[in-house]
């Protein structure tokens, strides 16, 4: 005689792989907030002409994991070099992607405005730097 193995579904609890995915879609979706919240956020910095704030922002999503590996991220530094490059016209083809396009609307708003005021100064080179540290001053 056959043994056949069957699955018990109640019909309080769905089964333990589509509860799993369930969670995994969860995760995923939180992750694709969190990315897009992180990329509008660079995006506000970058609208008040804040480069400074954004680099900062910039560099502590790129401590989350989920962020790093993100559509978002490679949105986020396309449009993060085409400012330490000046390059105009990338500012705006990055502004005009796919990934700023699934934002909230005002933030789309925003990022079709940049860049906002000159933005030469942000230039590899053109932002000041802190004086070399002197090893002699003890003070």
């Amino acid at each position: 005689m056959e043994t056949q193995t069957s699955f018990v579904l109640t019909a309080n609890k769905p089964p333990i792989v589509v509860q799993r995915r369930r969670e995994l879609n969860q995760q995923h979706e939180t992750y694709l907030t969190l990315s897009a919240a992180y990329l509008s956020a660079i995006i506000v910095y970058l609208y008040a002409h804040d480069f400074e704030q954004a680099e900062k922002c910039y560099n502590d999503c790129c401590q989350v994991d989920a962020f790093m590996n993100s559509d978002q991220n490679r949105a986020t530094s396309r449009l993060m070099s085409a400012y330490t490059d000046g390059d105009i016209e990338e500012i705006k083809r990055a502004a005009q992607s796919s990934i700023v396009s699934n934002l909230d609307h005002v933030i789309i708003k925003l990022a079709r405005k940049l860049p906002t005021g000159d933005i030469s100064g942000f230039k590899r080179g053109a932002i000041e730097t802190e004086d070399p540290l002197d090893e002699d001053d003890l003070t």
